[in-house]
């Protein structure tokens, strides 16, 4: 692009030298909008700090919060220009000093922001070493979906042996999580979908009901297969009308958990006495998971048994998700290996 490269300090403990730095891609909108507004962008990582390290990404997970980000309802994201992104994976190509990770190491990293580029400079806490069996592809779309779903149920809802739940949008990434999580630890699982295909598709993943919402009121459903006595767990990932119908799918005392708003975007005001009267029936727990809980979640799933040793039922591969079966709802796309910003044509996001 005609300017001087920047130089990035050697971290290894053999070197201290400092090299020049070959330019990489990222893709940014300057514009709220449809996925026209992306466009390329030249960058040259600065040099790392202590602590951190340079991924060179393979793959990048594409989450719901990207897609709302760039239409504008997703405040955290701030004003363009922006590059989204939560979580890729690649290889370490650069370390500062006093970072453990070896240079070409596979791994998975997560970011605020940040992650549709070619290299990612993050810190060595939010980047993780790919548990044996896991390729990078897989890696890519791990972090935002299982980090939610186990939060969601082990953290705030402590789930147990015996209890129930409706999870919504059952067949998404966070969906087949939750569901997963789920029934790991023992619970009976009513999910919604909008199609029968995507039920069947939960089913494998042993959803126990599945409920159409488009064929049957899916508050119906739960009172009909509860025998009236209601859940005793919610994840809802819906907001608006779906939420209050949520709530009232719960026991007495019952939990619901809300991570999305997918029916209220656009936003839409959700009257405060509305609030009171959930309030007053049961315990509602709405979150947002901070960022720097990350990395202690990342570690405790990834390494502990690969997301707990679940067989794909698919491929029959000896993990939870795998390239050819990643769970309908999530989405990881390969980075393109090229240098020619000016002629290669952006993923389709």
């Amino acid at each position: 692009m005609g300017s001087s490269p920047s130089q990035l300090r050697l971290g290894s403990t053999e070197s201290r030298g400092v090299i020049d730095h070959p330019q990489y891609r990222r893709m940014l909108f300057r514009r709220f909008g449809t996925p026209d507004m992306f466009e390329w962008d030249a960058i040259r990582p600065r040099a790392l700090a202590p602590g951190e390290v340079l991924v060179q990404v393979r793959f990048i997970g594409v989450n719901y919060a990207d897609i709302i980000a760039r239409r504008g309802y997703y405040k955290w994201a701030g004003r363009p220009p922006i590059c989204p992104g939560f979580e890729v994976s690649g290889e370490v190509i650069e370390v500062g000093p006093d970072v453990r990770i070896g240079i070409g190491t596979p791994v998975m990293a997560v970011t605020k922001f940040g992650g549709y580029t070619e290299a990612l400079i993050v810190p060595q806490e939010h980047v993780f070493q790919l548990p044996v069996g896991m390729t990078l592809r897989e890696a890519a779309a791990f972090p935002a979906v299982y980090i939610t779903a186990y939060h969601s149920l082990v953290e705030v809802m402590r789930i147990r042996k015996g209890d129930d739940i409706l999870v919504q949008a059952v067949a998404g990434g966070v969906g087949i999580a939750a569901l997963q999580i789920a029934k790991h630890y023992g619970l009976t699982v009513y999910g919604t979908a909008s199609s029968d295909a995507k039920l069947d598709y939960a089913k494998l993943f042993g959803l126990d009901h599945g409920i159409n919402y488009l064929r049957e009121d899916f508050e119906a459903a739960v009172q009909r297969l509860t025998g009236g006595k209601g859940v005793k767990f919610v994840l809802d990932s819906l907001g608006g009308y779906g939420l209050r119908k949520g709530v009232r799918c719960l026991q007495p005392g019952g939990h619901v958990v809300t991570i999305g708003a997918a029916q209220i975007i656009p936003p839409v005001q959700f009257r405060l006495g509305e609030w009171a009267r959930i309030i007053a029936d049961c315990c509602v727990a709405a979150f947002s998971i901070r960022f720097i809980s990350w990395s202690k979640t990342v570690a405790s799933l990834a390494y502990r048994s690969y997301c707990f040793g679940i067989n794909c039922p698919i491929c029959t591969a000896s993990s939870s998700v795998c390239s050819q079966c990643t769970a309908k709802g999530q989405l990881s796309l390969r980075f393109p290996r090229s240098s020619h910003l000016e002629t290669s044509p952006p993923p389709t996001v």
